[in-house]
């Protein structure tokens, strides 16, 4: 009896944490599609796509391979990984190999500044953020220091901003 409830415990367990995966990768997912979109990367990953696949179909042509093959080929010459598994042996397919490697290098610089233009951009919105709050309160501290000149409607002002700066800390 008490085994079956031990593995319940642990089938619950492991249910909870497959849970907390999927949402954690959701919220990845939608992160990175809003930054593939801010960044109209995905013209970028179709474009490379293609150049893939013209790739391997070219390759498989000149140097008599299987379209599979090729497109192992392709791939792994395009991210400048090169294996050497598989050899070339046609000049033209050479030449074709270069095109790739050139490709290839410039994606993986495009990739890089992209993701760094996102995480440069996000600190920066949160430090324009911070600037902006810090300011907010610098302005309260001053106007109340001048308390006796303030109308009603500046202290009703006063006393909104507050509450919104409130609010927004607790988000």
């Amino acid at each position: 009896l008490n085994i079956g409830v031990t593995i319940d415990i642990k089938l619950l367990l492991k249910l909870f944490k497959v849970t907390l995966l999927i949402i954690l990768v959701i919220k990845f997912k939608n992160k990175i599609k809003e930054a593939v979109r801010l960044n109209k990367f995905n013209y970028m990953l179709i474009l490379t796509t293609i150049i893939i696949i013209i790739g391997a179909v070219i390759i498989s042509l000149l140097e008599n391979m299987s379209f599979a093959d090729a497109i192992w080929w392709s791939f792994v010459t395009f991210t400048t990984v090169g294996y050497g598994d598989v050899l070339l042996t046609t000049n033209l397919g050479r030449v074709v190999a270069i095109f790739l490697m050139v490709f290839g290098i410039g994606f993986i610089g495009v990739t890089t500044s992209t993701i760094a233009a996102y995480i440069i951009n996000n600190d920066e919105k949160k430090k324009r953020k911070k600037d902006f709050k810090t300011e907010t309160i610098d302005f309260i501290k001053y106007k109340i220091d001048n308390l006796d000149s303030l109308s009603d409607s500046e202290l009703d002002n006063i006393y909104k901003t507050l509450k919104t700066l409130k609010s927004e800390k607790k988000k």
